[in-house]
């Protein structure tokens, strides 16, 4: 659910970028902002990069009671992301536009299902949206773990994705031609 859920979100993300802003249409990166190695991915330079920081148990939407003898009940997660404007020193005011932009557009959708978001699963549960405040020292520990120098971020906490095994499916790759 979350490879299906996060894109979906992201992709209003991208519009809401497209009617405020001029930018360009690749703008939003999703993966780490650092490689292992630690080295900058090339498709992560002068982006907005959403990484995913932590995955936790959500236990405030757990089902209460029985129903369940058969099959484990739905474990819903938080997801945490990172939206970090990674951009060289001359764009600093894009970074900063940026990252407005995601606290603006956060702030004016705060719930998102399948109704106000087309690319959103059907048999996905509503998914809020908060932002994460950070301590300085928390700020810290958390750039010094993904190996980067710190750029202007915000943290925002994806509640409550509903994992439900039922709902994940194989993606089988299309067959491209047969030899014999």
């Amino acid at each position: 659910m979350i490879h299906e859920v996060i894109p979906a979100i992201l992709s209003e993300l991208k519009e809401f970028f497209d009617t405020r802003f001029d930018t360009p249409e690749d703008i939003v990166y999703m993966g780490s902002i650092m490689n292992q190695d630690g080295s900058i991915p090339p498709e992560a330079e002068n982006k907005l990069v959403v990484s995913i920081i932590n995955i936790e148990r959500d236990g405030s939407n757990q089902l209460k009671g029985g129903g369940f003898a058969r099959m484990n009940p739905p474990v819903h997660v938080n997801v945490y992301l990172m939206f970090a404007a990674n951009f060289q020193a001359g764009n600093y005011a894009e970074a900063m536009k940026l990252i407005s932009g995601v606290i603006g557009f956060f702030q004016g959708h705060t719930i998102f299902n399948h109704h106000n978001t087309p690319l959103m699963p059907g048999h996905a549960e509503p998914v809020k949206t908060e932002i994460v405040n950070l301590e300085f020292r928390e700020l810290v520990n958390l750039w010094s773990i993904l190996g980067a120098k710190y750029v202007p971020s915000v943290l925002y906490r994806f509640r409550s994705i509903d994992m439900n095994i039922h709902q994940i499916h194989e993606e089988i790759p299309a067959i491209v031609g047969i030899t014999i």
